[in-house]
């Protein structure tokens, strides 16, 4: 249990210090960039979070059950298997989107220009959400600590550097910050987990990893859908600068999710490893405790919501204080809806989780419209 908190102490850390640092600089990229630059930036993160999703088949999803299913001499081998596989879909889906440039700008409401970079970040983003996962799993919360706060801290650091240097379309500053940092990232993990492994990449690997990924790129882009077709309808149909202010307001609604995922790096171990135990009253006991906990976690951010959007940005965005706490309060039952997706992983069956999400996802859709 004292290491179960001392691992709990360290990812909350980690995940406070990289939020923080996001929240933190918010108010100063606001005042740097107009609200149309910072629109535009909302939307391209936006389809950044989409692409990561599936540009690398969302293998990292199968590495917690493969942790429980595969033997340890095994598992190193059945990460570098995934791991190239992902990078196989990654090279298909960037021939694809080159040849369908022009197509995809307007689908995406976008600049042709930035279509590749989202490619390019978007998979720096899988790779690093898989390295980070590998770390979880591993019981290794100080890597996971390094490896996350150097990669946001650069990030921000080059980020402001590179707006700072431009005269017009200062977003493009923020943009390449952010890319060389993760790309670096992606160098590093290719070391850790493809080069200085020794095994080849094996067919059974990919065959256990896909029925647990393909509907968990379902689940997840579904759960996108909810979290952030808002900011594309909210582009299309007001503009820019509502999206701004609109993306503003999710940001600190999710504050209390990122406290929640970081007790879920915890949780997610633990609980695979007490299943396999068979130890069924005790994960009762405790799952009721944690839900508690993040329960008041969630209260605390819809009564301050209001004062914490008045100290992030300037009064400009203060039309969406009444859409922090909605937002919050929506993330509350997303997260409790998600809450029970450790099983499914552990017994391999996500097939009803997607089937789940996808009509949540639909509802949420055509109720914005």
């Amino acid at each position: 249990m004292k290491k179960a908190f001392k691992s709990l102490a360290i990812y909350l850390i980690s995940t406070l210090t990289v939020k923080s640092i996001s929240i933190l600089t918010t108010p100063l990229f606001t005042r740097i960039l107009s609200l149309n630059e910072y629109g535009i930036l909302s939307i391209y993160q936006t389809w950044v979070n989409i692409f990561a999703v599936f540009i690398g088949l969302q293998l990292s999803g199968s590495i917690a059950s493969a942790r429980i299913h595969y033997k340890p001499n095994e598992f190193k081998s059945y990460i570098k298997s995934i791991l190239g596989l992902s990078s196989i879909t990654f090279i298909i889906i960037v021939v694809i989107s080159f040849v369908l440039l022009e197509h995809l700008s307007i689908i995406l409401l976008i600049e042709n220009t930035l279509v590749p970079l989202i490619l390019i970040q978007s998979f720096s983003v899988y790779i690093s959400i898989f390295y980070l996962t590998y770390c979880i799993q591993n019981k290794k919360p100080k890597s996971h600590l390094i490896y996350s706060v150097s990669i946001a801290s650069f990030s921000i650091l080059l980020s402001i550097i590179m707006v700072m240097m431009l005269e017009e379309n200062k977003y493009y500053g923020k943009i390449y910050g952010f890319m060389t940092v993760n790309i670096l990232g992606l160098i590093y993990v290719y070391y850790e987990l493809y080069y200085k492994i020794a095994s080849g990449i094996r067919l059974k690997d990919w065959l256990f990893a896909l029925p647990i990924s393909i509907p968990l790129i379902i689940h997840l882009l579904s759960n996108l859908v909810i979290g952030q077709s808002n900011r594309i309808i909210i582009t299309k149909y007001l503009g820019y600068e509502e999206a701004a202010i609109f993306s503003v307001a999710y940001m600190i609604g999710s504050f209390s999710l990122m406290v929640a995922e970081a007790t879920n790096n915890v949780w997610s171990p633990w609980y695979l490893d007490n299943t396999k135990k068979n130890n069924t009253q005790l994960i009762r006991n405790v799952s009721k405790q944690y839900v508690i906990a993040i329960t008041v976690i969630f209260g605390f951010i819809i009564l301050m919501s209001r004062e914490i959007l008045a100290i992030m940005a300037p009064a400009i965005y203060s039309t969406g204080g009444s859409s922090v706490v909605i937002i919050t309060v929506g993330i509350f039952f997303q997260y409790l809806y998600r809450f029970p997706l450790g099983y499914e992983v552990y017994t391999r069956n996500m097939k009803w989780i997607a089937l789940a999400t996808i009509i949540s996802a639909l509802l949420n859709y055509y109720l914005n419209i």
